[in-house]
């Protein structure tokens, strides 16, 4: 239990807000050194002109513990004569203060003199003609001596009205209110499911992990369509609500992974099903569920993150998650044609040569959605990788509920009737013995009633 809240809790302060119209905090300046305090996405205007501006972007300098010199506030967009990250990978080459690099690149400039006990603030209108461009806005020391900084940086798109806080890059109503009413839509669906009246099994773990999933999957975009609400009036993510949907989004996902295994592995279909066989696929896939999770968490409040439109899945640990998405599949594919190899059954063999080898796109959603995203414009990235991986998900489960539904579920699930004899499993002999050495099992009689059986093997 205490482990399971220090998770929670480094999690918790993780959560930061992500596509922000205000950035807060407290910083250090090395002398003669360069931080990004922000970065945000405006809109265009062909007929942007002088009086009219795009963008407005309002910084606040609090206090600084050296209260000498001067700093400047340095504003760069991602145009090729400015600042783009994908091209230089660093922030090195911009220099220092008089450096004559920073100051081409930089679109607009201010110096500012923090000798000042009052806070010192800069507004900047934005003017953008051709297309939705990046804005970072950078601090640097011109005194030659490390400083901390209190700031606040605000930016808006006024041509957007009530959206003004939303950055050109964030979620989209549209994308969020459509999956909303897809997974609203599953859920009444399944639930009815689970709760009618029948003969059937429908409380049967599969059809409860498919629930789950659903429910989850619901109430995070439910709470991500809340925060949106939270973020337009307020320009910030609401905390809480955050990590809430991003945690129940995560578990949405990896209970459908648990799902997978199970099948691939021959469960309920060739195999009976235990519930030992749930917390085994459960400490496969939480560790990366968990560290997925925190990825997330981590690349939307890192400094790092403030001056590169890359995914965070394109850092070090990124390519790890992805790696280990790639490892599941791998290992789901071996099971699906090791679990056809031994089946005997003609119908449940076509299954695993062919809706089993389809659900593998349940692990590769993360890996094709980052593939997509990064062939697109950096503005359209989150709303492509957030369609793409709802999509799929959303699909997926649609296919699930259909399949297991009470005393219509596909013929090569073994959950609604069974026969007698232990070879309609449809396993090879020497797999049922390995069952049954195993310890209890479930069993059905001739008119479908299910019993357990415990071998003393």
């Amino acid at each position: 239990m205490y482990r399971a809240r220090l998770i929670l809790l480094l999690v918790a302060g993780l959560c930061k807000p992500s596509v922000a119209a205000w950035w807060r905090g407290t910083i250090k300046v090395p002398a003669n050194g360069i931080v990004f305090l922000a970065k945000f996405c405006f809109d265009y205007d062909p007929n942007s002109f002088r009086g009219n501006p795009i963008g407005v972007c309002k910084t606040t300098l609090s206090s600084a513990d050296a209260r000498e010199g001067s700093v400047k506030i340095a504003l760069l967009d991602d145009q090729r004569d400015s600042y783009s990250y994908s091209q230089t990978g660093s922030v090195e080459w911009l220099g220092g203060c008089d450096d004559e690099k920073l100051n081409s690149a930089a679109k607009i400039m201010n110096e500012v003199n923090v000798s000042d006990t009052q806070p010192v603030s800069s507004s900047v209108n934005v003017h953008e003609r051709v297309r939705p461009r990046m804005w970072y806005v950078a601090l640097v020391d011109c005194s030659g001596q490390d400083r901390t900084i209190e700031y606040q940086v605000h930016m808006t798109n006024p041509k957007l009205g009530s959206l003004e806080e939303l950055s050109m890059d964030s979620f989209s109503f549209t994308g969020v209110g459509f999956f909303l009413v897809v997974y609203v839509g599953l859920s009444l669906a399944q639930v009815f499911a689970v709760l009618k009246r029948s003969n059937a099994p429908t409380k049967h773990p599969l059809r409860l992990m498919l629930t789950l999933s659903i429910v989850c999957a619901m109430i995070g975009m439910t709470l991500f369509l809340l925060n949106l609400c939270w973020f337009k009036y307020r320009g910030e993510d609401h905390p809480t609500v955050y990590l809430a949907a991003k945690m129940l989004k995560s578990c949405s996902k990896y209970t459908l992974l648990c799902i997978c295994l199970l099948v691939s592995q021959g469960r309920s279909i060739s195999l009976p099903f235990q519930g030992k066989n749930v917390w085994h696929a459960f400490r496969i896939i939480s560790p990366i569920c968990l560290a997925n999770l925190i990825l997330e968490m981590w690349g939307e409040y890192a400094q790092s993150r403030k001056y590169t439109t890359d995914s965070v899945y394109c850092t070090p640990v990124g390519a790890i998650i992805i790696t280990s998405d790639i490892c599941l599949v791998l290992a789901y594919l071996r099971n699906i044609c090791r679990s056809a190899k031994e089946e005997i059954d003609a119908t449940k063999q076509r299954f695993y040569y062919t809706w089993g080898m389809a659900y593998s796109i349940a692990f590769l959603s993360l890996p094709v959605s980052v593939l997509v995203a990064q062939e697109v414009a950096p503005w359209v990235r989150t709303n492509i990788g957030f369609l793409v991986s709802n999509a799929i998900h959303s699909v997926l489960l649609t296919l699930l509920v259909f399949g297991l539904w009470p005393e219509r579920s596909q013929s090569f699930f073994c959950i609604d009737r069974q026969a007698a004899t232990p070879q309609t499993f449809g396993i090879k002999s020497e797999l049922l013995m390995e069952e049954i050495a195993h310890g209890e099992f479930e069993a059905f009689s001739q008119n479908g009633d299910r019993f357990h059986v415990t071998s003393n093997a």
